[in-house]
């Protein structure tokens, strides 16, 4: 993701489409090679889409559980990472961990309908990736203003 401008303020259907789009590798993968197949190339990215969706959930409110925060920050970092101190229940905890799942599942299913809908443009660009290894935003650009997208 390049920045367009400086970010303060993030909505909820940013978020989603950052899940969406974070998760559309693993889905390529799926899509291609089948589910068998998958590899471990998307880990990070999921990594990243799970960490987002866990903190829609429990920083910003923005799940059907409410405008709550869950968990409270100690302020003591531990390996570059803030510890976070547990201030809810296990059924809470469980209902946390759905909310995270619906947030991923919904982003995977639309991420598979779009790469499904638009797999030729897809299978063009793996191609070119094959052969280069890298595209500028540029070239990426280019194949959605030639294409019928």
């Amino acid at each position: 993701f390049l920045p367009e401008r400086d970010h303060v303020l993030t909505s909820k259907q940013k978020f989603e489409n950052e899940l969406t789009s974070l998760l559309g590798g693993r889905v390529a993968e799926e899509l291609i090679f089948g589910e068998e197949m998958v590899t471990t190339g998307a880990s990070n990215d999921m990594e990243k889409a799970t960490s987002i969706a866990r903190n829609m959930v429990t920083k910003y409110g923005m799940s059907p559980l409410g405008p709550i925060s869950f968990g409270q920050h100690d302020g003591i970092p531990l390996l570059g990472a803030d510890m976070m101190e547990k201030n809810y229940s296990e059924e809470t905890a469980k209902l946390i961990d759905q909310e995270v799942s619906k947030f991923i599942q919904k982003s995977l299913k639309h991420a598979r309908g779009i790469l499904a809908k638009h797999k030729s443009l897809l299978m063009i660009i793996a191609e070119d990736l094959i052969k280069k290894e890298a595209l500028s935003r540029e070239e990426f650009e280019s194949y959605f203003k030639t294409s019928t997208v």
